[in-house]
C-alpha cells in the first residue's frame, strides 16, 4: 500500500474529495459494482478509486442483475468470453453494462494493428523487410523486454512470439541521455489524467523511472490527438485503463505502445501531493464519466 494512502484513511480521502469536487450523489454503502472474473485487489487503481468513492466491489453471481460490471482479467489475451458466460449461466434478466467486455487482446503486435488503422502510419515493422534499428519486445502484456535489434534478419530467426516496432526517439534532453513516456488514463471516452514518466536512456523499457509528475493532456497532446487516441481505445474496447504513448523527438509524431486494462497505481514515486491529487482527479474521473451513466443504487 502506498504510504500516502496508509497516511491518509479512506475516510479522510472521501472528505477531501467532496471539499475539492463537491458531494457525492449518494454516500450510502449500497453502490455497488460487479468485477468478474476477477475482483481487483488493493493495489490495482479501480480498487481505490472505489473504496474513496465508497462503492462495493462485488463478484459474480447469477441470481444478481447489478446495475454495472466490469470486465477484469490482468491477462494478455482473455481467457474468458465474459458475455458470453453471462448470458449462459444468469439465472435472472440482465441488462447491465459492461466495461472493458470488448477489449480481449492487448497484446502489442495487435495493438500495432490497431494503431494504424487510427493513425494512418506504421508501428509494427516487418523485421525481415525493414532496415535499421527497431525494438523487439515479447508479446505479452508488462514483462519490460524490449531491446534494441538491427534489421533485417532472416526469416527463420523471427521470433514468433515477439512483437517488432519502430524505435520512437523519445528523449527530451539535449544530451539524449533521458526518455519520457506518457501514460494516459481512459475512462469512458475521456482522458482524466496523464502522467509524464521519465527514466535514463540505459532503462528506456525498464519500469525504473526517475521522476514522474502529472502532465497537462492539452499541452502535451492536440486535439486531432486526443480524438485518435480516443477512437483508439474505442477500437480496443478500452472504456477504463492505460496507454503507454511516446512521442518522436524528430517526427513529432506519437505512437501508442501499450494498452493495460488492468491500471494499478496512483504510481509510488509519485510526491504524497502527487499522489493525492492524482487519485483525487481519477476517482472524480470515474465518478463523472462511468458511474454517472449508471444506476447505482440498487
Amino acid at each position: 500500500m502506498n504510504k500516502t494512502v496508509k497516511y491518509l484513511t479512506y475516510k479522510s480521502l472521501n472528505k477531501i474529495y467532496q471539499l475539492k469536487y463537491g458531494a457525492l450523489k449518494s454516500n450510502k454503502s449500497n453502490r455497488r459494482i460487479m468485477f468478474f472474473p476477477e475482483i481487483p485487489r488493493e493495489f490495482y487503481c479501480v480498487s481505490r478509486i472505489c473504496r474513496l468513492l465508497k462503492i462495493e466491489m462485488i463478484g459474480y453471481s447469477s441470481s444478481i442483475n447489478p446495475p454495472l460490471v466490469i470486465a477484469f482479467e490482468d491477462s494478455t489475451e482473455s481467457n474468458l468470453d465474459v458475455n458470453e458466460y453471462i448470458k449462459r449461466t444468469h439465472r435472472v434478466d440482465f441488462t447491465a453494462d459492461i466495461l472493458n467486455v470488448d477489449c480481449t487482446n492487448i497484446s502489442k503486435s495487435y495493438v500495432g494493428e490497431i494503431f494504424k488503422t487510427v493513425f494512418n502510419y506504421s508501428l509494427n515493422v516487418d523485421p525481415t523487410e525493414f532496415t535499421g534499428e527497431v525494438v523487439k519486445k515479447s508479446d505479452i502484456n508488462g514483462l519490460h523486454d524490449g531491446q534494441i535489434i538491427s534489421c533485417p534478419v532472416e526469416e527463420s530467426k523471427v521470433d514468433k512470439e515477439a512483437s517488432y516496432t519502430v524505435l520512437v526517439d523519445n528523449t527530451i534532453t539535449e544530451d539524449d541521455n533521458t526518455v519520457e513516456d506518457l501514460r494516459v488514463s481512459i475512462m469512458g471516452g475521456q482522458i482524466p489524467l496523464v502522467y509524464q514518466k521519465r527514466r535514463n536512456i540505459s532503462n528506456r523499457f525498464a519500469n525504473v523511472n526517475e521522476s514522474i509528475i502529472i502532465g497537462n493532456k492539452d499541452r502535451l497532446f492536440s486535439k486531432e490527438e486526443q480524438s485518435n487516441i480516443l477512437e483508439f481505445s474505442d477500437r480496443m474496447g478500452l472504456n477504463l485503463g492505460e496507454l503507454d504513448i511516446l512521442r518522436d523527438k524528430k517526427t513529432k509524431r506519437i505512437y501508442i505502445v501499450d494498452v493495460n486494462k488492468t491500471m494499478t497505481g496512483p504510481p509510488p514515486q509519485l510526491t504524497r501531493k502527487d499522489f493525492l491529487r492524482a487519485l483525487l482527479i481519477l476517482a472524480n474521473g470515474f465518478e463523472k464519466n462511468i458511474v454517472t451513466k449508471q444506476n447505482l443504487e440498487t
